[in-house]
This record gives structure tokens, C-alpha cells and sequence, in this order.
């Protein structure tokens, strides 16, 4: 499992690295194709339960949701979501109400809406992230310089795997008390604080390569590793009520994109507004 694991990340990062500093359409296009292949996983096991949401408007405000982020400037970004939002639980609504109702019409519409607030607007943070225009040092690397929107989505991504590892290596050498065996069986306690003090050094190293807080680092890469293990369990809620192992076959050693990015799509809003409170106040 751990060789399968560490495959997937040697083949993942440089394809990560390239796709964060290109940004751009490469970055929003990436974002699409796993935010749709993950509605695919999402739908086949939402297939598995009588809810029954509309997942041809779930994939649109998806869609509205990553294009809206990329191509309006950031002062607009905030509104626009929002507007989305609204238009989206109104939608959601509306679809119902055009397929006739039925006797689990509150559970088709609560996943109709959440999922393209999971996959879209979560994902779209990590555009966000690129996005933005950080009031902090460029960084010259192999004699390239790398921009703060181009080493931040990074290193969230990297802080992601990093805290997977940890969890992983202290859940299976520790071992000790289950986390929450009613919704994930083989999460321990040492696994999560392996989680949590792995996030935060590499949140910590991230943040002295920059040149920036040492003391924030730890804080914000502490916060990612809570934030991350409780995206992880969230997943773990779906899994357990469809009765199945894997979203999916994607990942060598991980399962599908939702098993891979559960604490990526948590933990991109946090690290955006813990930045924009830390960079721009």
C-alpha cells in the first residue's frame, strides 16, 4: 500500500508543480476534469442510496462555479460566487419541482446543492489561491522566479499528501485507539495527530522558504491537518452509508479523485482566507 502510495505521488508532482505554474487555463482546466471525475465517483455512489438529485444541474453550477473564478478579477470574485450560490439553491429547488416532487424531495434537493458547493465551489479556491494578488516575496528557484500564487497552491497540495503520509505511517506503527470507528474503522488517534504535526511542519518549511511567519505556519499547517482529517471523515460518512471501499481506481494506493482531494478541497478555503487575513489586513 505504501510503495502504491509513494508511486502516485512521484507521478502526481511534477505534473502538479507544471499545472501550478502555468496556472491559467492549463490550472482551470485541470480543476475541471477532476472536479467532473469526481462527480462521476460522486453520482455512482449516490446511485447506491434512494436519494435521487439532479446531477446534470449539479455538473453545470460546477462548471459556473471554476469558470466564473478564473475569468472575473478578484474584487468580483466574492459576488460572483455568491450570485451562484443563490442561483444555484433556486435551481436546485426548481428541478424538483419540474420532476414532479416525490417522497425524498428534501434529500434530492440538499444533494442536488451540495454537490457543486463540494466540487465547485471548494476546487474553485484552489484557483483562488493562484489567483490572487499576494503581498508577499517572489521566490527565485533554479533561477526562475515563482510568484506566491504559483508556491501557495503548491504547497497546499503537497501539504495534503504530507499530512496523508503522516496519518498513514503513525495509524499503521502507532496504531493505539480508533479515531471514529463508527464512520471509518481504521483511523486512529495517532494517525490524526500524525496528520496534524506533519501539516504542520510542511506548512512551517513552506512558509520559511517564503520568507514569511514561522509561528503562522505552524498555526495555519495545524489548522490544515484538523481541517483535512475532518474532510477525510466527511468523505469516510459517504462511503460508509453507500457501502463502499473506494470512490474510485484513479490513484494507485489512494482510490479515486474524492479519496485523493477530500483534504484538498477542505482545507483550499481555509489556507485562502487564513492568507488573506495574514497578507492583506
Amino acid at each position: 500500500m505504501f510503495r502504491l502510495r509513494a508511486l502516485s505521488f512521484l507521478l502526481g508532482l511534477p505534473l502538479m508543480l507544471w499545472v501550478c505554474y502555468a496556472g491559467g487555463w492549463w490550472l482551470l482546466g485541470a480543476l475541471i476534469i477532476l472536479a467532473f471525475m469526481g462527480l462521476r465517483e460522486w453520482s455512482r455512489a449516490i446511485a447506491r442510496t434512494p436519494v435521487r438529485p439532479d446531477m446534470w444541474l449539479a455538473g453545470f453550477f460546477i462548471l459556473i462555479f471554476l469558470v466564473s473564478t478564473h475569468l472575473l478579477p478578484s474584487v468580483e470574485t466574492d459576488e460572483s460566487l455568491l450570485l451562484v450560490v443563490v442561483l444555484a439553491i433556486g435551481m436546485a429547488f426548481v428541478s424538483r419541482i419540474v420532476m414532479g416532487g416525490g417522497p425524498s424531495a428534501l434529500a434530492d434537493i440538499g444533494a442536488t446543492l451540495l454537490t457543486p458547493l463540494y466540487l465547485g465551489l471548494f476546487f474553485s479556491f484552489v484557483l483562488r489561491l493562484r489567483l490572487e494578488d499576494w503581498a508577499a516575496p517572489t521566490r527565485e528557484v533554479a533561477g526562475i522566479s515563482v510568484l506566491p500564487g504559483v508556491y501557495f497552491p503548491v504547497l497546499l497540495f503537497l501539504t495534503c499528501w504530507i499530512m496523508d503520509t503522516g496519518a498513514f505511517l503513525c495509524g499503521r506503527f502507532i496504531g493505539g485507539p480508533k479515531l471514529c470507528k463508527s464512520i471509518s474503522p481504521g483511523k486512529t488517534v495517532a494517525g490524526f495527530f500524525g496528520a496534524i504535526i506533519t501539516a504542520a511542519l510542511a506548512v512551517w518549511g513552506g512558509f520559511a522558504l517564503a520568507g514569511l511567519s514561522a509561528g503562522h505556519g505552524l498555526l495555519l499547517g495545524g489548522l490544515m491537518g484538523v481541517t483535512g482529517q475532518l474532510g477525510d471523515l466527511g468523505k469516510s460518512l459517504i462511503k460508509r452509508e453507500t457501502g463502499i471501499k473506494d470512490f474510485g481506481l484513479v490513484f494507485p494506493g489512494h482510490g479515486g479523485v474524492l479519496d485523493r482531494f477530500d483534504n484538498v478541497l477542505f482545507d483550499a478555503p481555509l489556507m485562502f482566507y487564513y492568507l488573506k487575513w495574514l497578507l492583506m489586513s
